[in-house]
Order: structure tokens, then sequence, then C-alpha cells
């Protein structure tokens, strides 16, 4: 199942995504889709008359894995790391998947990065191995944009990745169970590889689009502006990758 979070009809609900069309819910919170409830849909709506946001816009917590692809590792020439490299980034940097990515006069090494997202639906701690997929709700799509020039300049990541619009979240949640092999799913991203490590590095400039698909999760687009300028979000979808 695909779970959208949007605007239609001038309120914000949930609603199930079913091809080009959005099944819109009666009012449920996402405490309540997590928790499994399944809400009656009071109207059946084309995905192209609402406006998708990101669905889980505000987390309890948005950890992040760092050099978590062997490709990464590589273009770096590090080794793949033994323990998790955990960071985080702030809640307030989620942004909706086609909203416009806002480049901040601090930085002008604006990087980003294609990463599965995992929505975690059923708390727990010092989970099991073998029992921790139990615990996820579902996959969505990430952008995690960094400020390079921040990021190596302090001794720790948070700031350099959590301004406004660094986090573009979507285009909805895919429900585990379609799911069955999450590390086998292909991930493309548009320009390809990072931009920071290139030799020379490209770094983001406005008017950039950033594209990032993920095998049976949808697509997300975002273009880059400078902070001041409105952030836009498009009304309009795009259909779930075959």
């Amino acid at each position: 199942m695909r779970i959208g979070r949007a605007t239609y009809d001038g309120t914000v609900c949930y609603g199930r995504v079913d091809g080009n069309l959005f099944h819109v819910y009666e009012e449920p919170t996402l405490a309540d889709l997590l928790g499994g409830q399944r809400p009656h849909e009071r109207r059946v709506v084309p995905l192209n008359q609402v406006t998708l946001h990101a669905p889980v816009p505000q987390p309890g917590k948005l950890v992040c894995i760092g050099l978590n692809y062997h490709d990464h590792c590589e273009e770096l020439g590090v080794p793949v790391p033994v323990r998790p490299v955990i960071f985080a980034k702030f809640t307030s940097s989620i942004a909706d998947p086609f909203t416009t990515i806002l480049r901040p006069p601090e930085t002008r090494q604006l990087d980003y990065e294609a990463e599965l997202a995992v929505i975690i639906g059923k708390p727990g701690h010092d989970i099991p191995v073998a029992e921790a997929r139990q615990h996820v709700f579902g996959y969505t799509i990430f952008n995690d944009i960094s400020a390079r020039d921040l990021q190596f300049a302090d001794s720790q990541w948070i700031r350099s990745k959590s301004f406004p619009t660094f986090g573009p979240m979507g285009p909805w949640i895919t429900t585990a169970e379609e799911v069955p092999d999450p590390q086998s799913l292909a991930i493309k991203l548009r320009p390809a590889g990072v931009g920071g490590f290139r030799n020379p590095p490209i770094y983001l400039q406005p008017d950039d689009l950033i594209s990032i698909e993920i095998e049976g999760l949808g697509r997300l687009e975002n273009r880059i502006a400078e902070a001041g300028t409105a952030a836009l979000n498009p009304r309009f979808a795009l259909a779930p990758s075959p």
C-alpha cells in the first residue's frame, strides 16, 4: 500500500495512492496509521488534483547513517565502516517532495545524496536483529542535503545538514509488506554521484534540478533556489515506479 499526505480542497489529509488516483481518508492521524488503523475512504480524486507533502512531517527522531553505500565509500577512498556512522538532522529540515530546496547565504557548497528512508511504526529499544523489521511501518525517499563547507568546518554535522528544506521526503510511504527486500532496491540519482566528492567538486547552483527514484517507491524532484526566493510547491504528482 502507498499512503500519501496531501492538500485536497484546502485541507491537509492522508490518503491511499493507487496509480494515478488518490483515495482521501476520513481524518486519520499519522499515529492512527502507524498503529494499524485502516480508515474509511471518503472520496477518490485524480492524483494531479492534490498537492503532495512530506508523509512524515514531524518525526520524533530523524536519525541518519553515514557512509552507508559501498559506492560512496569507494568514491571517498575510505573503508566500509565496521560500526554505523550515526548522525542526526533537525526535523525542521524536512521538506515536501516537489518543493524548492533553498540555498542559504552561509554556504556555496550545497550537496545532495539519495537515501532510502525507513519509517518506524512500532517503538522499541535493544531490538534483536532478527526482530528489527517487525518495527518497520514502511519506506520512502529522502534527499540528504548538506552544506559541505559548514560540515567540514564544524566538529559535528547537524548544522550543515539541518537548514530549512535540507530534507525533502516522499512522495508517499510504501508500506513494509510491499518491500520484501529493501536492500535490493535500485536507486537512481540525477545528477549521478555525490557532487562534493567528484574531482573537481560540483556543487548545486540555483535552478539545478535533483531527481531521485527508488524502485517501487516513486520519485522526488527538487529544484534549487537562493534563500529568500518563495519555495515552490507545484500542484502535480508522479505515478509510482513499476
